[in-house]
């Protein structure tokens, strides 16, 4: 028997499913039940007939009906958490051969397993309340056998970059490196040839630093060659890949306005798109000119180049945020719902090649693997229901899984 979780309440069926969930009587009075255990239910995924209210997956339409291929696909939902999500990843981060999801939140790395179809937590790292966590990745660049775990943050003011890099040791996860001064991503994790890129940020621009690649040498983390040299990017939203199909590896990256870039390796823009995408409200403060008004920038979403439906050419995932005043402002931001885009090359620009429905909740971050150990790979994203950025409010998070092998085919 499937448990019920508690879901996006029917915003998730008019959003996401394109219907409309009647109301129902209220509940008859229930006897206690017994303490709730921490794991999450991962139910069987192939579910049909929809997302039923009884259970966290199914069969659906998570995609919009387009010209090719059918445009149903398995979806999961995680239970709600009580917490911010602010960055998440997958990796096997204990060398246990299996594919652990690592969440973080403001001042905490969170890692879970699938454990007989259970969505469990197995390990909390409390990082302190000196530090406001942006982001996650992580890759076993050094060869051990454990993937680091790369968690790029502020400090508290938010005006300086306080990252670290935890390991596991055998029996916990310790820190191998502390206030670091690097914004840390890693690329190509999908292919088996992770790449780590560093960004060191000033004071001044978390725009304006060069993007290197790095490596360890000699237990330390150290430059091996300069990847980006040019201002105007921020590492969060950067990646490498074969985007045109021609061999040839591009740079694709978010301008601080949120417009997809495709760069050449000598800075020039070969596209640029016009549509705003990502969204984040992750953000860092500059020096304030004006002493009466705080100056921001907020940090771009994460991209993702793969060639997610097998067909020899690569795609390019973003998600995009629907924001309430349509991005007309640019220090104040509330996104209420949101959707993913797939985009390939068509030769002359990136061009829409599928989209899912829009569900309610943001986008924080998104990953591509093998999430639940099926040999298959999804797309794993943490969904911001409720920021709890407003007084009296508390945040609320949850996770959701599409699998990639249902994308309709082009």
């Amino acid at each position: 028997m499937i448990p019920k979780i508690d879901l996006l309440s029917s915003d998730i069926n008019e959003e996401v499913f394109g219907r409309t969930v009647a109301k129902k009587e209220p509940a008859p009075q229930v006897a206690p039940q017994q303490p709730k255990d921490d794991s999450r239910t991962h139910p069987e995924k192939l579910v049909q007939g929809g997302f039923q209210e009884n259970g966290a997956a199914g069969q659906t339409d998570i995609f919009l009906p387009g010209p090719e291929a059918s445009s149903r696909a398995n979806f999961w939902k995680s239970s709600n958490f009580e917490y911010l999500i602010n960055g998440i990843t997958l990796g096997d981060v204990n060398g246990d051969k299996k594919t652990e999801t690592v969440v973080v939140t403001p001042t905490e790395v969170r890692i879970f397993s699938m454990e007989a179809n259970r969505f469990k937590e197995i390990a909390k790292i409390d990082m302190g309340h000196f530090i406001h966590i942006v982001g996650v990745d992580s890759a076993d660049i050094n060869g051990n056998g454990y993937a680091e775990i790369f968690v790029s943050a502020t400090n508290t003011q938010k005006n300086a970059a306080q990252s670290f890099i935890l390991e596991f040791n055998g029996t916990q996860y310790v820190p191998i490196l502390e206030k670091s001064p690097w914004f840390y991503r890693v690329v190509g994790q999908q292919t088996g040839n992770p790449i780590l890129l560093g960004q060191k940020i000033s004071l001044g621009d978390p725009f304006s630093g060069d993007i290197v690649e790095m490596t360890w040498k000699d237990r330390k983390l150290v430059q091996e060659k300069t990847v980006w040299d040019k201002a105007g990017l921020n590492l969060m939203g950067f990646s490498l890949g074969d985007v045109q199909n021609n061999g040839q590896s591009l740079y694709l990256a978010y301008d601080s306005y949120d417009h997809i870039r495709l760069l050449g390796s000598s800075g020039k823009a070969l596209w640029e798109g016009s549509d705003k995408l990502g969204g984040s409200t992750l953000y860092f403060t500059l020096s304030q000119a004006d002493p009466g008004a705080e100056n921001v920038r907020y940090l771009p979403m994460r991209t993702i180049i793969h060639d997610i439906d097998k067909n020899g050419k690569a795609e390019v995932i973003v998600a995009k945020n629907h924001e309430i005043s349509g991005r007309l402002l640019d220090r104040f931001r509330v996104y209420t719902k949101s959707q993913f885009q797939f985009l390939s090359w068509d030769g002359i620009g990136l061009s829409l090649l599928q989209e899912t429905r829009t569900i309610s909740g943001f986008v924080r971050d998104f990953f591509i693997g093998d999430f639940d150990g099926d040999g298959k790979d999804e797309l794993v994203a943490a969904i911001v229901i409720k920021e709890g950025s407003m007084a009296f409010t508390e945040p609320k998070s949850t996770i959701i899984a599409y699998e990639m092998n249902d994308m309709p085919k082009r």
